[in-house]
Formats: structure tokens, sequence, C-alpha cells
């Protein structure tokens, strides 16, 4: 009996697992045509696409490469839509995976024959805003997403996290900000892609500051705010006029807006590794630094929040974080050691001390006479010598010892200045 008709089966259980990829069998097909009974099956063997890297999560961007045995292309989509010989990307190079996605691959052969639809589910932790602007999904009006499975954004000195989309109005509410008031205008929910979990923003350039915003967190903002949040930057907004008794260090860093105060509803923490000491705030817009005077309560690794709006900073040593409900510029300052006026030795004049902490030598004393107001007087006589007298000598009043211990000063006046 002859026939002449196109058959297609599955390969044996055999071939199928030779094309195992990961954990995922991927099964292949014959295609073919039987002229006879005897004379067996004659046709191309159509493997479904297969990757180099397994599905899975990761924690920083991959490359994909897809392959498939003889076929004269393969074409994919990462957009969810189903690919065909006609419809979606040629695939010609590695797939970059820079955000989490699911990759959808078909082989096609000559003759309009392909195989079906192989995918391929990818989750990165990490986004990579390295060459571009990260901008979260919004499916609702005032909120902002990540994709499914990110935690953590890694941007540049020219890259932003990007919400501008996403922000809407709100009910004007004000909040202060190191004495500076802010009137909040507009707002945006910010969610991770894991839920619960906090998102992590990066600089590419920095890589010893991040901060951390926890899952569901509200940004408001006055108006003007672009809707755009930069990641830490440093060395920038150095200067301005320190806290009494400071000056502005060399580490200092912006972080949000340069233009606006950002305003969150719930405590960021701000981490700087390797970095400890006293710490301020130049407000958006001040010229003035604020000292960071509170110590969160709590430890390092679980600090309690401030109370709203304010900050607060601890470290473990070696690094430190700062707890805070808004973003501007934050900056170290350094103590400005008090100045100290050399010993003067004691002579005729006397001597004169000013504000000032040091040693000072007593002019030579003779005979003393002190009168009371009830015009008793009693005479002390002293030793003539040199007496060596030490103390700490605040404010700015000058004293002549010799005069006044020789006109009669009270126990008062010389214990002031003790």
């Amino acid at each position: 009996m002859n026939t002449d008709m196109k058959i297609t089966t599955y390969v044996s259980a055999v071939l199928i697992s030779m094309l195992m990829v990961g954990n995922v069998a991927l099964a292949s097909e014959v295609t073919g045509t039987l002229s006879n009974l005897g004379g067996g099956v004659e046709g191309v063997v159509i493997s479904y696409p297969v990757v180099s890297l397994a599905p899975g999560t990761y924690s920083s961007k991959q490359s994909v490469a897809l392959t498939a045995s003889n076929a004269s292309s393969i074409h994919y989509t990462t957009n969810g839509t189903t690919p065909t010989c006609s419809a979606g990307s040629v695939y010609e190079n590695p797939i970059v995976i820079s955000l989490s996605q699911n990759v959808r691959a078909v082989s096609c052969y000559p003759g309009d024959v392909s195989s079906g639809v192989s995918s391929f589910a990818y989750t990165l932790s990490l986004i990579d805003g390295n060459g571009a602007n990260v901008v979260p999904s919004s499916a609702t009006v005032g909120e902002a997403s990540l994709p499914t499975g990110a935690t953590r954004i890694m941007l540049t000195d020219s890259t932003v996290l990007d919400l501008s989309n996403s922000t809407s109005s709100q009910q004007t509410t004000d909040a202060t900000v190191g004495g500076h008031a802010v009137e909040l205008t507009q707002s945006v929910m910010l969610y991770s892609g894991v839920s619960g979990q906090p998102i992590v923003l990066a600089n590419s350039s920095l890589g010893n500051v991040t901060a951390s915003i926890p899952d569901g967190t509200k940004i408001q903002s006055p108006d003007g705010w672009d809707g755009k949040i930069m990641p830490p930057i440093a060395g920038t907004s150095i200067g301005g006029n320190a806290p009494a008794g400071f000056s502005v260090g060399n580490t200092a860093v912006s972080i949000g807006s340069p233009d606006v105060t950002l305003i969150f509803n719930n405590p960021v923490a701000i981490t700087l590794a390797g970095i400890v000491g006293v710490f301020g705030y130049r407000p958006s817009g001040s010229n003035t630094w604020i000292q960071i005077t509170n110590a969160c309560d709590g430890n390092y690794d679980a600090p309690r929040a401030p109370v709203f709006p304010g900050e607060c900073a601890i470290s473990n040593g070696i690094d430190t974080k700062i707890v805070t409900y808004h973003f501007t510029t934050f900056g170290s300052l350094v103590v400005i050691p008090a100045a100290t006026i050399p010993a003067s030795s004691g002579g005729g004049g006397g001597a004169s001390v000013v504000g000032s902490v040091g040693t000072f030598n007593a002019p030579v004393i003779s005979t003393v006479t002190a009168t009371s107001s009830a015009a008793i007087t009693a005479t002390t006589t002293v030793s003539t010598t040199t007496v060596g007298v030490q103390g700490q000598v605040l404010g700015a009043a000058a004293y002549n010892f010799t005069k006044n211990l020789n006109i009669g000063s009270r126990g008062a006046d010389v214990t002031a200045l003790q």
C-alpha cells in the first residue's frame, strides 16, 4: 500500500532527554513524507528554542542566548505577546535581561514549519539604570510599582528614578524641615517588587552610600518637583553656613531633588559605609546647615524612627545610618578646636588671660589686706613667692591678678573665674 502523507511525530524520550535545559524538558518534533510503509520516515527534526541561562532569579543584569538546531530563524518577544515566524523580533544577538521579564521564542523552518512556543521567566532583584532612567509601571494614578521581584535600583550621576508619570495632586499639607516650612501639594505611592521588602536606591559611582525606602511609602513634595529622584551623589553642595563651632566637612551627599525637599510618610534610612562622626543637613533652598543632634534609639541594625518629620543618626563605630523623613543634602560637620593662648609670665603689671583654656602664673605677692563692709580689718601675710595657679577660664573678660588681689578682691570674684 502506497501512501503519500505528511506526518509529525514526537522523537523518542532519549532524544527529548538530550534536550533538557535546567529542569525544563524541551520536546522536538520530526516532520517528513511517508512514501510507503517500508520506506521509513524522511524529514527534519524541529527543535524548540533553548536558552543558555536557566530561568530563575538573579541579582544583576544577565545575557541570554537562544539556539534551535537547524532552524532557519528564531523569533522571540519579551513583552508577553506570542511570537510567530511572522511576528516578534528575529533573534540575532544575546538578549540582555535588565529587568524581570518572560522571554518567549519559536523556531522557524523551511516550508512554513515552526516549533511550538517556549517560555523562559527571569526575575531580577536589581533594576539597572546605568544607561537610562528607571521608570516604574503605573497602573493607577498616584502609584508606581517596581517589576515583580525587583527591590534594588542602580543609577548613575546622570540617571534618575522617574516617577513623573505617576504623581498626582493631593490636599495641601505642611511640614517643617530645619525650621523651613514645606507646603506639600503632590504625591506618589512607591511599591517594591517584593511585598514588604524595602527599595534600595544606589549609585554605581558611589559604592558606600545607599538609601532604603520602605515598601508602600508615600513621597510628597511641593510645587516645582519634576517627579524625579536622583540617587546619592557625592561631592555636591559643599559649603554654606555651618552651625556654631563647626565647619562643613569633605563628605557631602545630595539625594532626592535639587530643587525641592521631598517628604516621606515612612522613615528612610541612608547608610554611609566607612564614615563616622558628626553629621548635618542643608534643606533645599537654604544656605544654612543643621546639625543632626538626635541619636536614634534602638540598635544599628534596627534603629527606631525619629519624630516626624525629623531625623536621627546612629553608628556602629564603622558605618553611620541617618534615619530621616526627608531627602535633601547631608554632610559631615567638623568640630572647630578652641584656640589656646600661650601662658604669660608674671610681672609688675600683672597678667591678662582672655577666654581660653590654659595655664597661667600669678605675680609675686607681698602682704594682702582685705577690708569687709563692717570696717573690720584683717591682715594676712603671704610669703613672698611665686604661686603657680592653674584653672579653666571661660568668657572674654580680662582679669588683672596683681591689681585685684592688692586692692582687696572678694572671694566670690575669684571663684567666678575658676
